[in-house]
């Protein structure tokens, strides 16, 4: 199993963005209620 130094910079920006889309579409569901 690789640890977060070993991924290429693409990858570990690729996470972050769609950690931060959840995170939007959580606030958004949130918000709609």
């Amino acid at each position: 199993m690789k640890t977060m130094g070993d991924l290429p910079i693409e990858t570990y920006t690729a996470y972050i963005e769609q950690s931060l889309l959840k995170l939007k579409i959580l606030l958004n569901l949130g918000f709609l209620r």
